[in-house]
């Protein structure tokens, strides 16, 4: 059976991905590349738009500003002609995290405010990013609101473990986000000279990954 060229292109693009994860950028490339050829012509600009994300992210690791700026804005344009919501959303985090590396933290914090409107009624996972971006945005410019939104994030994040069905999906949860725990633990040390609330968020993080392991556990129990 032929393959469609959308399948083709997928497995083009995660390739693609594999390659760039170990640093070998070049090659990452050429498969993006390919990847997008193979889009051409197809009725899939949000898979098309997905490719340029990941070509944008390559872009950034080797510090490329210009060129991942170019395929955030190739996703982007896309957004605008076919009414893709999540695909806007992504190009604002993605814009966000180039300005931050370029040290315009204004900008950057703007882009992620924009990202954060877009998928308030998205999955918790997306509202717990955006609340961690807009911290980190806030942490950049030295504002208490770091504060509020580290908070915030951390609320959701209690109430999205809840919130998740079957024991492989609660496993692993917390593990994502402790490294944001010990991260806002440091703010406090060194923004507020406050040791106790360090002490209580690294305590937090540990407990919360011990509840993973737990988790764990029992899934392979069942």
């Amino acid at each position: 059976t032929t393959r469609s060229p959308v399948s083709i292109a997928n497995n083009l693009a995660l390739i693609g991905s594999v390659a760039a994860n170990q640093g070998d950028y070049k090659t990452a490339g050429v498969f993006f590349r390919e990847a997008l050829t193979k889009l051409q012509g197809t009725s899939r600009p949000a898979r098309r738009a997905d490719v340029y994300f990941k070509m944008a992210e390559m872009e950034l690791a080797q510090n490329e500003y210009a060129k991942a700026e170019k395929y955030i804005n190739e996703a982007y344009q896309l957004s605008g002609e076919k009414s893709l919501p999540f695909v806007e959303a992504e190009s604002h985090k993605l814009y966000g995290k180039l300005a931050a590396e370029q040290g315009d933290f204004k900008k950057s914090l703007n882009e992620y405010k924009k990202y954060d409107k877009l998928i308030s009624s998205e999955s918790s996972a997306n509202g717990i990013q955006a609340s961690i971006y807009l911290a980190r945005a806030y942490h950049n410019l030295n504002s208490d609101s770091a504060f509020v939104f580290a908070q915030k994030a951390f609320a959701q994040i209690d109430s999205g473990r809840t919130k998740v069905g079957g024991l492989t999906f609660r496993a692993g949860f917390f593990g994502d986000y402790a490294k944001f725990y010990n991260e806002v633990a440091e703010w406090y040390i060194t923004q507020k000279n406050d040791a106790r609330k360090a002490f209580e968020l690294v305590e937090a993080a540990k407990a919360r990954v011990l509840m993973d392991k737990l988790a764990e556990a029992e899934d392979k129990l069942y």
